[in-house]
């Protein structure tokens, strides 16, 4: 996910659930989750000066940033029963997100000294920050009560 920005933010998730036991032994649960978001910053500033060293100048300024975000997590469990008292698990996860940022300023217009206003575009930011596949494994054992034993 990404931080609070000013703007206007637009987002939209979907996520599934999976839960189910194959056969006497082994109990499985899954996720996925997909969020994107879009977020659009404009600025407009105008200014007028009434100084008697720059008097009847002007000044323009238009700013605009847009960006764009995917995140994607994928968990899993599997839980297999050895015993009564004893199972094993396996823990994979997955995770992850996609930034696209692109922005347009145009400098200052000052009807003095500069009249021609030049847009200039920033260049293209996109970021791939993969979760490498996480896993773990639990040897976990209950006693007779079926309370965890640590």
């Amino acid at each position: 996910m990404v931080g609070s920005t000013g703007g206007v933010t637009s987002s939209n998730g979907l996520g599934i659930n999976y839960v189910d036991q194959w056969g006497e032994k082994w109990k499985v649960t899954g996720s996925y989750f997909f969020n994107q978001s879009d977020n659009l910053t404009q600025q407009q500033t105008e200014r007028e000066y009434f100084d008697s060293s720059l008097p009847g100048m002007t000044y323009s300024e238009y700013q605009e940033s847009s960006m764009k975000n995917w995140n994607h997590r994928f968990n899993m469990k599997l839980d297999y029963q050895i015993s009564n008292r004893t199972s094993l698990q396996f823990r994979p996860t997955l995770s992850f997100q996609n930034n696209d940022r692109h922005g347009l300023l145009q400098p200052p217009d000052s009807h003095i000294t500069f009249p021609i206003k030049v847009p200039i575009e920033t260049p293209v930011i996109t970021t791939l920050d993969g979760g490498l596949p996480r896993s773990s494994f639990d040897i976990l054992r209950t006693d007779s009560g079926g309370h965890l034993l640590r």
